[in-house]
C-alpha cells in the first residue's frame, strides 16, 4: 500500500466565499430555473413559440431575471454597475469593454442635461471604443460600433 500522509489544518487551504447579494442570488436562481425550462423543452419566446437555440433561451433567462428581481437591488449592486459604467467613460483603462456597459454609458449620455458635459462623455466613449478596438480589448465590436451609430453617439 503508497505510503499517505495524514493532512494537517495547515495543508488544507479554506477558501471564504463573499456573501452574495440578495440580488445576485435571485438573478441566479432564475436564469437557472429558465434554463431548466429550456432544457426539459417548456422555454417559450414572447411569440409563442418553442426556444430552440441555447443562446435565444440564455438571453431570455437574462432579460427575465433582471424584471424579476430587479427591486431586490441594493447600494452595493448599483455602485457595481456605475463602476462598469464609469469604465466604459474612462480613456485610460486597460479593461475589456463590454456590449453592456455601453448601452447603459449611451443611457447615462441620454439622461445629462448638460450639453457640453453630455458631448464630453460621448467623446470619451468614442475613444475608449477605438483604443479598446486597438488593444483587442473588447467583446463584439461590430455589435458595440452598431450600437454607438443606434445611439447617435457617432
Amino acid at each position: 500500500m503508497p505510503n499517505q500522509s495524514k493532512k494537517t489544518f495547515n495543508d488544507v487551504k479554506i477558501k471564504i466565499k463573499k456573501p452574495r447579494s440578495p440580488y445576485k442570488e435571485c438573478k441566479t436562481e432564475k436564469i437557472n430555473y429558465t434554463l431548466k425550462e429550456y432544457e426539459a423543452g417548456k422555454l417559450k419566446s414572447s411569440s409563442g413559440q418553442r426556444v430552440n437555440s441555447h443562446k435565444q433561451a440564455l438571453a431570455i433567462a437574462l432579460s427575465q431575471s433582471e424584471k424579476y428581481c430587479k427591486h431586490l437591488k441594493n447600494r452595493d449592486d448599483i455602485k457595481e454597475e456605475n463602476k462598469k459604467v464609469d469604465d466604459a467613460f474612462n480613456v485610460n483603462s486597460e479593461k475589456r469593454l463590454s456590449r453592456t456597459a455601453v448601452l447603459k454609458a449611451i443611457d447615462e449620455i441620454k439622461k445629462e442635461k448638460n450639453h457640453k458635459k453630455q458631448q464630453n462623455l460621448k467623446n470619451n466613449l468614442v475613444v475608449r471604443f477605438i483604443k479598446a478596438t486597438a488593444l483587442n480589448k473588447i467583446t463584439n465590436p461590430e455589435g458595440i460600433a452598431q450600437e454607438l451609430v443606434d445611439g447617435k453617439i457617432v
